[in-house]
């Protein structure tokens, strides 16, 4: 395994050995004592057979070479590996940040640690930048935005610089790994936004949609719940007595309980009783319902919230409401999904005066920039609010053009209004009980 020399010039102890390239290297022990030598030499000789092995998988020889050279140096403490050093990061940040920001987290490291596979028992200072590089191309492969690329490599970034801070490393492999995003190069063309929804096209959502599409749109309404949290709905978490409901917020990993709105009650009672298919499914909409809650399935949930997306595409493009947009990068954007129903509820609510705080309180929702990057104020909308507060009749006009001759973003409708939209969903079910397809006139 080795043998012991000394040289010219050197006090300590000279260790001879292969290494793991099968050459013979030597290396000083720097120490003069012979059997703490001899123990370093018999270390590092065992460590290098044991790196030219081939009969142990690559993460299980490189933890036993790394303990080894701790035990050798004095070193018991346990061997850190990525995924226990993940564990504990996110346990850390689940009591000391916000909830949004230890979603953005978890969702970070399980894309990153799906993509390690294997390596994830690696010591955390095997993780090099490599794996990386490695990941973000793995990203770009995937058809990620480079955007979102960006930010999970930021998140990474972030990660091991906290355990460079914590000298569990010594350099952070993230460092100089960078994300270009391509620049926008249309000129003149404002930048397109998730619209919020007024209530002319309100109307005509409910008149496109089926039984179960009505439900998903006015809870959308009512929760301004993402996608995934609204078609997870379950029904024995609805108190249709008091209109308290309790529901799984994905991104927040929170239950989350809220009091439903005046006009969702009565909608909710009449499709419960007359209109939900008889089943044993807990989901509020059994047919296109998907499975959600913190012991769902991440990839089952994954596919079926692909579909409910599908599903309100569909119902959009039958609405004939919204517009779809090339943007540079060639991915079609269309300016309505059900994200609109977030933002319509937001603006609903801030135009009637409610505190920005407990908007973003009822949609689960921690952060205030985030909040204002849904206002999507204009000047009809801010004077129908103002004159609905004096109880006046308001007309909406023509939109107010800005300086730079470009269309401002449209605005959402009242909280008055979406509660009479609501209503006009209920009259529909109704309609559909007594036989008759035929809606009552739009109130």
């Amino acid at each position: 395994m080795g043998y012991l020399r000394k040289i010219d010039g050197s006090p300590y102890w000279q260790a001879v050995y292969m290494n793991q390239s099968n050459e013979e290297v030597q290396r000083s022990t720097k120490t003069v004592d012979r059997k703490e030598a001899e123990i370093k030499l018999h270390g590092w000789a065992f460590s290098a057979h044991l790196l030219r092995q081939e009969n142990l998988c690559k993460h299980r020889t490189r933890a036993v070479v790394s303990e080894m050279t701790r035990l050798i140096a004095g070193d018991k403490t346990p061997l850190i590996t990525y995924q226990s050093y993940s564990k504990g990061y996110l346990a850390m940040s689940k009591s000391s940040v916000e909830i949004q920001t230890y979603g953005n987290r978890k969702s970070g490291l399980k894309v990153f640690s799906a993509y390690l596979g294997d390596d994830v028992m690696l010591p955390l200072e095997d993780i090099v930048k490599p794996h990386i590089i490695g990941f973000r191309d793995n990203q770009v492969e995937l058809g990620r935005s480079p955007e979102t690329v960006k930010q999970r490599i930021e998140l990474l970034h972030a990660f091991f610089e906290e355990a460079v801070t914590e000298k569990v490393i010594k350099h952070n492999p993230v460092d100089g790994v960078i994300v270009k995003i391509p620049r926008d190069k249309t000129k003149g063309n404002a930048k397109k936004k998730r619209k919020a929804l007024n209530y002319d096209e309100g109307v005509k959502l409910v008149d496109a949609a089926s039984v179960e599409e009505l439900v998903v749109a006015v809870m959308g309404l009512d929760l301004a719940a993402r996608v995934g949290d609204a078609f997870g709905l379950l029904l024995p978490q609805i108190n249709l007595e008091t209109g308290r409901i309790v529901y799984w917020v994905e991104k927040a990993d929170v239950w989350h309980t809220v009091n439903l709105f005046p006009a969702t009650l009565p909608f909710l009672t009449e499709y419960v009783q007359y209109h939900r298919p008889k089943t044993d499914s807990p989901l509020l909409m059994p047919t296109i319902g998907i499975v959600a809650g913190p012991e769902a399935n991440a990839k089952q949930h994954l596919s079926e919230e692909t579909v409910a997306c599908t599903i309100i595409h569909e119902l959009v493009q039958r609405a004939k409401i919204g517009e779809s947009v090339e943007l540079p990068s060639g991915k079609v954007f269309h300016t309505v999904s059900f994200h609109c129903f977030r933002i319509t509820n937001n603006n609903a609510l801030k135009m009637a005066g409610v505190s920005t705080e407990w908007v973003m309180w009822r949609m689960c929702q921690k952060d205030k920039n985030a909040n204002e990057v849904y206002n999507r104020f204009t000047p009809d909308n801010g004077k129908k609010a103002i004159f609905g507060k004096l109880g006046i009749e308001h007309e909406a006009g023509e939109m107010v053009m800005p300086v730079d001759g470009e269309k401002v973003d449209d605005g959402s409708m009242t909280f008055a209004e979406m509660m009479k939209l609501i209503e006009y969903a209920r009259q529909k079910l109704v309609a559909i009980r007594l036989g008759n397809k035929q809606l009552p006139p739009t109130p």
